[in-house]
């Protein structure tokens, strides 16, 4: 793991980005067209609210309308985030226009009108108002669990939701493109699965996708801008951690143990540098090896009186102690020069300890098991339903 990571510290390269010269460098008409796929799967999870800030913010991009196609990909089957988007359909002619007329920057109605919360223009108040109005509606659906007449306002609505029936299932429902009905769609982006050169058949179709385009010749390039240009929700419980991190643990194995390997296939793909930093996550889950030992047989030599740490005296001390604190320090540095704090950084190595013991040990027994018909791999979703309380531990760093 150590080598492998030594890749991303050779040939390092920095961009930055100048868009206030993208209209410069080329005319309007000749952008590319860009087509943005949304995928949600259980409206409990991922609540419609955030799904329909999410287009939201897409359909306000500082981009030519006639160039930027928003679709959605619900594999949840939920009449509620259908009900969502018909809202959302009705703000977005206010928020749009609003947006380009005053150059919003936080595009997502919600973080702009938390973000501005005590600007008192009139027509903020309007949007603000016509925003929490939505947002009542369609929590109120969601609360009471169906969908009632006085919530649908026009014949487009009643149309749409005379075809939902409570027998559609997470494989069988209306969608854009809705996958066959006689193979799996993985219950997360199955329509995406049918187009966009998405691969299946692993847990992590995110890594899998990229990394397969590379090897056939696609160039990623890496784009890190000051002020952040994506913004998402990220599991911070140590109930979803540990879950989301096991299912991405058994993707990679997946990928590791196929002929796909990142090192014998990826290499001569894409080069060694490449392979060996596509192979240092593919490989996450041993991780669990050195830290099981770690957690386990100091503790044991210890109450067997057994010294398995060189003594101040004996020459082997210093190299103990150049490699402990280069290896922290080293990594201490990359925390900090990537914008985090110390206090942050001790978090992180615990819950990297923590990861060792849980998602990266249960995650290799569980791919182990499974040729043995023991286990089958499942797509669990995590929830991005934000708790207040957990927020503040969270932004304040608290364990």
């Amino acid at each position: 793991m150590w080598s492998s990571a030594q890749a991303f510290r050779m040939c390092p390269i920095h961009r930055k980005e100048f868009p206030e010269n993208l209209k410069i460098m080329m005319k309007e008409e000749d952008f590319p067209e860009l087509d943005v796929f949304i995928c949600t799967a259980d409206p409990y999870k991922e609540p419609p609210m955030n799904v329909a800030n999410t287009a939201l913010s897409l359909m306000a991009y500082d981009y030519p309308t006639d160039k930027i196609s928003v679709y959605v990909s619900d594999d949840g089957r939920s009449a509620w985030t259908l009900f969502a988007f018909t809202e959302a359909a009705k703000f977005a002619n206010y928020w749009l226009p609003f947006c380009r007329e005053y150059n919003i920057m936080e595009r997502s109605p919600q973080v702009y009108i938390a973000s501005n919360y005590h600007c008192g223009s009139p027509e903020m108040e309007k949007i603000k108002m016509m925003y929490e109005n939505m947002k009542e509606k369609v929590q109120n659906v969601v609360d009471k669990g169906h969908i009632s007449d006085e919530n649908v306002t026009n014949d487009q609505q009643r149309q749409a939701f005379s075809k939902w029936t409570n027998g559609f299932t997470r494989s069988d429902h209306p969608t854009v493109i809705q996958k066959s009905k006689t193979s799996p769609n993985n219950f997360k982006a199955g329509a995406l699965n049918e187009l966009v050169g998405f691969r299946c058949g692993t847990l992590v179709e995110d890594f899998h996708t990229g990394y397969r385009l590379q090897c056939e010749g696609w160039k990623g390039i890496f784009c890190n801008p000051y002020r952040a240009a994506f913004l998402g929700d990220m599991p911070i419980t140590l109930f979803d951690v540990p879950s989301q991190c096991k299912r991405w643990c058994i993707g990679l194995l997946e990928v590791t143990f196929s002929k796909y390997n990142t090192f014998s296939f990826g290499s001569p793909s894409m080069g060694l540098l490449m392979g060996l930093g596509y192979s240092h996550y593919a490989l996450w889950p041993i991780w669990c090896i050195p830290v099981t030992f770690y957690s386990f047989i100091p503790q044991l030599a210890l109450i067997n009186k057994v010294s398995n740490f060189p003594k101040i005296s004996e020459p082997w001390f210093l190299l103990y102690v150049f490699l402990f604190l280069g290896a922290y320090g080293q990594d201490f540095l990359d925390y900090v020069v990537g914008g985090g704090t110390a206090k942050r950084w001790w978090n992180a190595q615990r819950i990297s300890m923590i990861r060792g013991l849980t998602c990266y040990l249960f995650s290799s027994v569980e791919y182990l098991f499974k040729p043995l018909g023991i286990s089958a791999h499942g797509f669990s979703i995590t929830s991005k339903v934000v708790d207040d309380e957990q927020s503040k531990r969270y932004e304040h760093s608290t364990f």
